[in-house]
């Protein structure tokens, strides 16, 4: 009796040993990220009020994002967006328009997510910046699949690829081929569902891209 009244108490100890572990390394994870925030805020204010500034704003909107505060993302975005066209700066005003979109898209505003993805959109092919018409176009694709609306979301996710083979980024190659299967099996049209993913699976492994792999095992 001794001993089974031992092994509750090593157990509750145990327990409480792990809640406290997992709550002391929430509170570590929160404290580190609020202040890279408060280190970034600082930067702003600090730095010129040029371009330098506004790229500070986009790597703390970005903070903010990954930290899924979208409000913030959303508030910090106007005054970087306002400050980028007054300085006519491309970078600053497409990424702004972008994550406004991302913060919309999160927050399932999906209609203003895709006008700012538009806006973004139309900048871009005017810069001809491949890069970020390809994350458009992913992102614009991923709203549309959410609204169901799955031939639309094909359109996008195809495009993308069409653009991204001629930068030839493997990576992104394997995630489009990705989305395009999924959409195809939303769809019901495995077959070509099926070519999408083989396709997608057989450039993983000439890169030993591991995700790409395990996803299909």
């Amino acid at each position: 009796a001794f001993c089974a009244h031992k092994n509750r108490v090593m157990q509750k100890l145990k327990k409480r040993f792990c809640l406290l572990l997992i709550i002391l390394s929430f509170s570590s994870l929160c404290f580190t990220q609020n202040s890279v925030v408060d280190s970034l805020k600082n930067e702003v204010l600090e730095a010129r009020i040029d371009t330098s500034r506004i790229n500070v704003l986009i790597k703390l909107l970005y903070e903010f994002y990954y930290q899924n505060e979208y409000d913030s993302v959303i508030h910090y975005s106007g005054r970087t967006l306002n400050l980028s066209k007054e300085k006519k700066y491309y970078t600053g005003i497409v990424e702004s328009l972008y994550l406004l979109g991302n913060s919309y898209h999160k927050k399932s505003f999906y209609e203003l997510s895709l006008t700012y993805y538009e806006d973004a959109l139309g900048l871009a092919e005017e810069a001809d910046d491949k890069s970020m018409k390809i994350r458009l176009l992913n992102s614009m694709a991923i709203v549309y699949d959410e609204k169901a609306d799955y031939g639309e979301s094909l359109k996008y996710f195809v495009k993308a690829l069409e653009i991204n083979e001629e930068i030839g980024d493997d990576y992104s190659t394997i995630m489009l081929l990705n989305n395009i299967g999924s959409s195809y099996i939303a769809m019901e049209e495995f077959t070509l569902a099926a070519e999408y993913l083989n396709r997608c699976l057989e450039i993983s492994k000439e890169l030993e891209y591991t995700p790409g792999i395990t996803i299909y095992y």
